[in-house]
């Protein structure tokens, strides 16, 4: 993970094409950031060359947010989420698994402006 000038560079960035998986890298370790309130920094002793695991930071922390968040900063660009409709896709799980509101819309009407609840970085197990 490059952290530079306040965002953040996917590892192929160092000479390497980027196409929308190098954004999905960039927004998982702003969602890393948001949800753990600390940068997502490899650690030189990491075996995994990944960051801290979120329930070192946050014991309750969702396992499922943990996963959306592994896939999308996934050192190897193909190991992420294949399109923005798939991390979407479970990001929308995470929100439902995380309300259990069935009914608070996903993607709501642009003129009706968002209907969701305000603390959705708030990604703790259900008890």
């Amino acid at each position: 993970m490059l952290a530079h000038q306040g965002h953040y560079q996917p590892p192929e960035a160092i000479g390497q094409s980027l196409d929308h998986r190098s954004d999905i890298y960039s927004l998982g370790a702003t969602f890393y950031h948001a949800a753990l309130g600390q940068l997502p920094v490899i650690s030189p002793t990491s075996p995994q060359g990944m960051p801290r695991e979120p329930q070192e930071i946050v014991p309750d922390f969702d396992d499922f947010a943990t996963r959306i968040i592994w896939q999308m900063l996934a050192k190897d660009p193909m190991s992420r989420y294949a399109s923005y409709a798939a991390l979407i896709e479970d990001l929308e799980m995470l929100l439902l698994r995380l309300t259990g509101d069935s009914a608070v819309p996903i993607r709501p009407d642009a003129n009706e402006g968002p209907k969701r609840k305000s603390s959705v970085w708030k990604i703790h197990r259900a008890k």
